[in-house]
């Protein structure tokens, strides 16, 4: 398994409910803690990430989640940063395509009970630190129709988006979403700063 040595182990953020958030690497021994945040998904959140009502996952699925390089398989986790159990909060992960190794798809996840607190922006954007740094210049996602949250949030993010038949496809350049233009509309913006203050951070 590839990792940096030097890789920082995350850092501790307050959400507006007041609740402190470890975001760090995913660890091999995160798996039932994924099965457990899996469990706290309401039935429709978990239809949109997974496109089936996965209860819970195989073994060999929980295997490829948390046993990761952080080079072609990028995957970072907020967890509860005061519960000594440390339940999940989030996780998102990058995986690069195989037919294009600069690009890499997608994939996050949040409980309903701390959606809409910056999160999954939080977690994006460490993926995007992170996939600039390893040579990912173009960030994938698939989403389904139904998913309009997820369709609105990465169009305003500069996301090219196309339907595929079954689903959307999403795609976003990595350095539009951590340097975007001046004349880019107010998410990016938005994201660009979050980026900064997040860079600090990882530091």
């Amino acid at each position: 398994m590839r990792r940096d040595q030097h890789e920082p182990v995350g850092f501790v953020d307050r959400l507006a409910d007041g609740l402190r958030v470890l975001y760090r690497p995913i660890q091999p021994d995160d798996k039932q803690r994924i099965i457990d945040g899996i469990a706290r998904l309401s039935p429709r959140s978990r239809y949109l990430r997974f496109f089936s009502p996965l209860s819970r996952p195989s073994h060999d699925m929980l295997k490829v989640w948390t046993e990761v390089d952080q080079h072609r398989h990028l995957a970072w986790c907020a967890v509860e940063g005061d519960d000594p159990a440390q339940p999940g909060v989030g996780i998102a992960r990058l995986v690069r395509q195989d037919h294009d190794a600069t690009a890499a798809e997608l994939a996050i996840a949040v409980v309903d009970d701390h959606q809409h607190q910056g999160v999954g922006s939080t977690l994006l954007t460490i993926l995007a630190l992170k996939a600039d740094r390893v040579g990912i210049r173009t960030i994938v996602a698939y989403m389904l129709a139904q998913n309009e949250a997820a369709l609105r949030w990465f169009r305003h993010l500069g996301a090219g988006v196309t339907f595929k038949g079954d689903c959307y496809e999403g795609r976003v350049s990595v350095s539009d979403l951590l340097q975007p233009s001046a004349s880019a509309g107010p998410a990016m913006q938005r994201f660009a700063n979050l980026a900064h203050l997040v860079r600090a951070r990882l530091a």
